[in-house]
């Protein structure tokens, strides 16, 4: 969509004309401004007249992570900050107090200095004095700002006239509106990265932008669904417009939500897709650096505490391909330990996988055999009479499975107490008219398989006993199986 620019450093071959004293003075004159920049510190100076906050603080971002890197005394009397740095790496920076990030500015080289001038408090007209990225980048901004709250506006006025549920006409006008406004953005953003293509802002602008299809493969199919040829074709060229050499672009917190909607909105939502995608995209990144680490610390944090059921598979793909401890060196040993011991318990109880053998007695000390059991779905539930949380949450359970049961749901509760007079007690008080199973060995070797930790454990399996949901909680049961069972 956008060309990329790379600078490219040219030898001058007319040197050699030049008379050989003349050259040495040359040389040496280069030599002193080089070391003279690389002493010179960077200084930015931000004064936001009316501030009285008694520190201000200079942070950057690491996709939306955000570092701060130095903190001094304001002049309350002025509201003035000077942060003074040896070498500040380019990228998206921000301005804070103890209150909150007030705003955010670039760094486009070393060295700067440069003064952020605004008023308190903070109307988003912000000038920068000698940084001409940031006058143009505030600009933009301001733009931005302003047409996102004519959209807002336009948007509240529809949305009463969508309640009201009258006058097409009116609608419609509000509807070419915000589709004039949306226009607007976009041709601004294109024509800033056109007058300002060598600006660090503009190449972030350019690296996170969604690439746009050939007119030949339409947004929808002739039934008006999502056209799957044109969500393959943006996955394939999803990062043509960035460079994973250029770490400045990743010091940006547009990229993190750029990572994520590849995943979320470009990716087909079944768990060999997504590991497909995301292999493909850690290969064109150098293995080991900032867009490398970044973007498997965050994948594999998303995949670990995912509500989406099969995340489990790519949490553990992710463990396995892309944290092998040889080539992890930038990961504590802790957390590397943490990761694959978690992936361990993952591994024997996949979503969509058969369950764990699973061979009981009944309470009448009938062999039970879980592979045998029929039943369009079938709830497990591992419990112990002993443990409190789950004489809690057993009635309520219970009470959601008979809801349920005229669908064809069947339920399977193991006990994991090797105190069977205990469970039979407790049966019998309790008279549950499902299988109640136990391990008549009493060694209970299901607990690993099933990770049938943490009391009571909860398993929805289909009829071919694939794991469809596995450690669901309580609170949750009645909405997965109303999902499912509608499935």
């Amino acid at each position: 969509m956008f060309a990329v620019w790379f600078i490219r450093s040219l030898k001058d071959h007319s040197m050699q004309l030049w008379p050989k004293k003349l050259r040495c003075v040359t040389l040496l004159c280069c030599c002193c401004t080089l070391l003279a920049a690389q002493q010179q510190p960077d200084t930015i100076t931000i004064s936001l007249k009316g501030l009285k906050a008694p520190m201000g603080y200079l942070g950057y971002f690491v996709g939306d992570q955000t570092l701060v890197i130095d903190s001094v005394p304001m002049d309350i009397h002025s509201g003035t900050a000077v942060f003074n740095q040896k070498s500040l790496v380019p990228g998206m920076y921000f301005f804070a107090t103890e209150e909150g990030r007030y705003f955010n500015f670039m760094v486009d080289h070393h060295p700067v200095r440069f003064e952020i001038q605004g008023e308190w408090p903070p109307s988003g007209d912000l000038r920068a004095v000698n940084s001409p990225e940031n006058s143009a980048y505030f600009s933009y901004q301001r733009f931005v700002r302003d047409k996102q709250n004519q959209y807002a506006k336009i948007r509240d006025s529809y949305d009463m006239l969508l309640k009201i549920r009258t006058d097409p006409e009116a609608k419609q006008a509000q509807e070419e509106k915000m589709r004039a406004i949306s226009m607007e953005l976009n041709d601004s953003l294109n024509g800033f990265v056109t007058a300002h293509p060598r600006q660090l802002f503009a190449q972030m602008l350019t690296a996170t932008q969604f690439p746009q299809a050939p007119a030949e493969i339409p947004s929808t199919d002739g039934l008006g669904n999502p056209n799957l040829a044109q969500l393959q074709w943006i996955n394939r060229h999803y990062w043509s417009n960035n460079n994973f050499s250029d770490e400045r672009l990743l010091r940006n917190p547009a990229w993190a939500s750029f990572l994520d909607a590849y995943i979320d909105r470009f990716t087909a939502p079944d768990p060999d897709s997504v590991i497909g995608s995301i292999d493909r995209l850690l290969a064109r990144m150098p293995r080991g650096q900032a867009y490398f680490q970044f973007t498997v610390k965050r994948l594999t944090q998303a995949f670990e505490t995912s509500e989406w059921p099969p995340s489990d598979h790519v949490f553990v793909h992710m463990v396995d391909r892309w944290f092998p401890k040889d080539s992890t060196p930038w990961l504590d040993d802790a957390t590397l330990l943490r990761l694959e011991a978690k992936a361990d318990i993952h591994r024997p109880n996949l979503t969509g996988q058969p369950a764990p053998t699973l061979a009981l007695s009944t309470a009448d000390d009938t062999p039970f055999r879980l592979d045998t059991f029929q039943a369009t779905q079938t709830l497990l539930i591992f419990y112990s009479p002993l443990c409190p949380h789950c004489m809690e949450a057993m009635p309520d359970i219970y009470q959601t499975y008979l809801d349920a049961r005229p669908y064809g749901l069947r339920a399977v509760a193991v006990n994991t107490d090797e105190n069977f007079t205990n469970w039979k007690k407790f049966l019998a008080e309790s008279s549950w008219d499902w299988v109640n199973a136990a391990d008549p060995s009493g060694k209970n070797e299901f607990i690993e398989p099933f990770a049938a930790y943490n009391l009571p454990v909860l398993y929805l399996l289909d009829k071919n006993k694939n794991i469809l949901r596995k450690r669901i909680r309580p609170e949750d049961l009645r909405q997965v199986l109303e999902q499912t069972l509608k499935q």
